[in-house]
């Protein structure tokens, strides 16, 4: 962590003459807000602002000389004085994407590359990089075939990652474009088809262009270099082929800084092919003239390397069969198709929760990046165990087993001298995360191997904590561990319940494996020092209930404010045994403070509606059979983009992402997760059959179907089946261990009955 006094020494680096009379103290001030802690910040969250804030600031400075270039869609509206989404720059001097942070991730199951798609179809390859955008010329005006956000029917959907978006023009012109990922010789490449269809009586000629552009989603993208080689239809930059083109142009050109943007080239009729900017505003243009009959249809295929990679070199460039679209089509089926085979399905009587719940199913695999599992890819590519606990999570539950072994075989490499498992520096909750989530692994696979394989850096993992806790010897929160900047989304360093939640759950997790894999010598030490956390936290909960009016707030040191969403981890997904009421309490509490229309607005860091978090807190509803959840998501689901997907939180009014990632894997998996257990789900040792269905389903003759989810108990499927006089549930288990007990709570009712762990139907009349 670097302190204060490094942080002005590398202010008055970068700018020699700058005074920092004036601002220091405020400096001084930041840095000792919050409770006295080993580290004031992780530098992860420091090296990315930095990065941020550079790139904003060049975006600034060169747009600002430059109103008449073409620019991102984000860029565009957020510059425009006529659009709500205006944001003046004025005293922030950086020009970045602070409202529309929308987009949607491609990719293959398991793989490390991702294509972005802007809501604009603006194509990202590489991450930080340049984009590719298309364009229709009618005269000498140039326009982007998809201007801006569509609806959802402007998309065909299904459960693959697979963009599929459709526009009419007034001219008669039907333009369809599909994006995927798919692989050439092992290496990933972003594959897109223009399908222009002639729907009108009369012979069109129209011109495509394809555009190479200097920015992405975040900001300016520095491009200095740009090569077109008509041999190969491919464009390069410097060694690095940039776009394949699988149909020949009639014209190519470029721009620079120096020479202008390619968008104001409509009336050259000279090729360029090649150009070099210093300034890293290289850009460049495919044109493409069509005569399309009417009835007649053309496809343009392009390709695009998703990675820098030097095997690129050895593929044979010059060969267009190689980068066949058909043929890669194929490919991407067969992967999803493979990776699907035997994995949860949800069949809901609710076309667009369908819809949204197949997307969130398969969007699971975007986010596992090889070794480690990350909640996003244009922003959040590294890892963090809080992240991954979740996602893991939510893995285990729709039976892909595989990815979450990978991730979890590679926590050793985290593991500091003295038992801490750091992904950040001073966030105390990623030694609890590891522990709970290994145990779920082995509750749900019975994967003994590599529980032996991992149990002593866990051991180890486990005495960290009690180390950490004991070393504090504040008087009010002895026993407690340290103050730390734990989620960023709590606030400044204070010792936080959340990080003594996850270290205790995690303790109790290790207590139970010892018992499992018969590691006698550490139960016994587990047993006692799990006790006395507990015995310690439940007191300083108490006192701190107490004095907030029966609420637990995020610290013994402070009164409740938003930070106190991090309780509600005592019922989910941890069910820590003696503290449900306190996540019950304090999740209805903060819905009814900072609710915005039934949706949590959460003030620390995000500023906007939160989605996930707004699902951990509904998620709670589940385990006290409340239904009135289900309104809230119907609001969520209407707040998705078109391509069925989240970013981290939404503006309140304009409900643009303004913060974080776009395509937010962490509120993909809480979708898919509370849709999963409002059907099936674990609690407390019982397994629990339909605990919250949705009372407006019932209204009318229905069916709902789960398939192949899996349990801490085994793998299970059901369909429930209703009309007017009764409801069936066709029961399928194949479960490995039995339950305490198995309850069918039986909808529509606010009781259960009990049903065994074979195979059956049970029926309930409808009175």
């Amino acid at each position: 962590m670097l302190p204060i006094s490094t942080l002005i020494q590398m202010a008055k680096w970068f700018a020699p003459g700058l005074k920092l009379e004036q601002s220091g103290p405020f400096l001084e001030l930041a840095a000792k807000y919050g409770q006295p802690a080993e580290s004031a910040m992780p530098t992860e969250l420091l090296s990315l602002g930095l990065k941020m804030f550079a790139r904003g600031l060049y975006t600034s400075l060169v747009y600002q000389t430059r109103t008449d270039w073409k620019w991102p869609y984000w860029l565009e509206r957020q510059s425009n004085p006529n659009d709500p989404a205006f944001q003046s720059i004025a005293h922030l001097v950086i020009n970045q994407n602070r409202v529309i942070r929308n987009w949607t991730i491609l990719g293959l199951p398991d793989h490390e590359s991702r294509l972005i798609v802007d809501p604009a179809m603006m194509l990202t390859p590489l991450k930080d990089g340049y984009s590719i955008e298309f364009w229709i010329q009618e005269g000498y005006e140039l326009s982007a075939i998809f201007p801006g956000e569509g609806v959802a029917s402007d998309y065909v959907h299904n459960r693959y990652p697979f963009l599929r978006r459709q526009t009419e023009l007034k001219s008669g012109l039907t333009i369809r474009q599909n994006v995927f990922v798919s692989t050439l010789s092992g290496l990933d490449f972003g594959f897109t088809r223009l399908k222009i269809r002639n729907t009108s009586i009369k012979t069109q000629p129209v011109k495509i262009w394809m555009a190479i552009r200097p920015y992405n989603p975040e900001g300016i993208a520095p491009l200095h270099h740009l090569r077109f080689n008509s041999d190969q239809k491919t464009w390069w930059t410097e060694n690095n082929p940039v776009a394949i083109l699988l149909q020949s142009p009639q014209s190519v050109i470029c721009g620079s800084s120096e020479k202008g943007d390619v968008w104001q080239m409509s009336q050259h009729k000279k090729s360029v092919e090649e150009i070099r900017c210093p300034a890293g505003l290289a850009s460049s243009a495919s044109v493409f003239n069509l005569t399309i009959s009417p009835g007649a249809t053309e496809n343009l295929d392009f390709a695009f390397p998703l990675s820098v990679d030097k095997e690129l070199n050895s593929l044979d460039w010059n060969d267009r069969a190689l980068f066949d679209y058909g043929r890669a089509k194929n490919r991407f089926y067969y992967r999803w198709n493979k990776k699907w085979d035997q994995k949860l399905e949800i069949q809901l009587p609710d076309d667009q929760f369908n819809r949204l719940t197949a997307s969130c199913m398969t969007g699971q695999s975007l986010f596992c990046l090889g070794k480690k599992l990350s909640p996003g890819y244009l922003i959040y590519d590294d890892f963090w165990f809080r992240d991954a606990a979740f996602l893991g999570h939510m893995l285990l539950k729709s039976g892909q087993f595989e990815s979450v072994k990978e991730v979890i075989r590679h926590f050793p490499e985290h593991l500091k001298g003295d038992g801490f498992f750091q992904s950040q520096e001073g966030e105390w909750d990623s030694n609890g995360q590891v522990l709970w989530l290994v145990n779920q692994y082995w509750k749900y696979t019975r994967d003994e191997n590599l529980l032996h394989e991992l149990y002593p850096s866990l051991v180890a993992g486990a005495r960290w904590i009690q180390k950490k806790r004991t070393q504090n010897t504040n008087a009010d929160v002895k026993g407690l561990l340290p103050a730390g900047f734990s989620a960023e989304h709590f606030g400044a360093n204070d010792y936080y319940f959340w990080d003594n939640f996850w270290s205790l759950a995690g303790l109790e997790a290790l207590s139970e494996l010892a018992d499992d894999l018969n590691y006698k010598n550490t139960k016994n030490w587990l047993e006692s020092e799990k006790t006395a956390y507990r015995e310690r936290l439940t007191e300083i909960c108490r006192k701190t209930v107490k004095l907030n009016a029966g609420i637990l707030s995020a610290s013994p040191k402070r009164g409740f404010d938003a930070g106190a969403v991090g309780n509600v981890v005592t019922a989910y997904p941890l069910q820590l045994s003696g503290f449900e009421d306190t996540a019950f309490s304090v999740a209805d509490r903060l819905l009814a403070d900072f609710g915005m229309n039934g949706l949590f607005y959460h003030p620390v860091a995000h500023t906007g509606i939160n989605i996930y978090l707004t699902l951990q807190l509904l998620h709670c509803q589940i385990y006290q059979h409340r239904t009135d959840f289900w309104k809230e998501l119907e609001k969520i689901a209407n707040l998705a983009t078109p391509t069925g997907t989240w970013p981290e939180a939404l503006h309140p009014q304009l409900l643009g992402g303004v913060m974080g990632e776009g395509h937010h894997g962490w509120a993909n998996a809480e979708w898919a997760s509370i849709i999963r257990d409002a059907l099936v789900c674990d609690w407390n040792g019982e397994l629990w059959i339909t605990p919250a269905v949705n009372p407006a389903w019932l209204e009318t003759p229905g069916e709902l179907k789960i398939k192949d989810t899996a349990t801490p108990f085994g793998k299970l499927a059901f369909e429930l089946i209703w009309d007017e006089n009764q409801i069936v549930l066709n029961w399928k288990p194949e479960l490995h261990s039995k339950p305490k007990k198995i309850f069918w709570w039986l909808p529509g009712k606010d009781e259960a009955v009990e049903i065994g762990n074979e195979k059956g139907s049970y029926k309930l009349q409808v009175e």
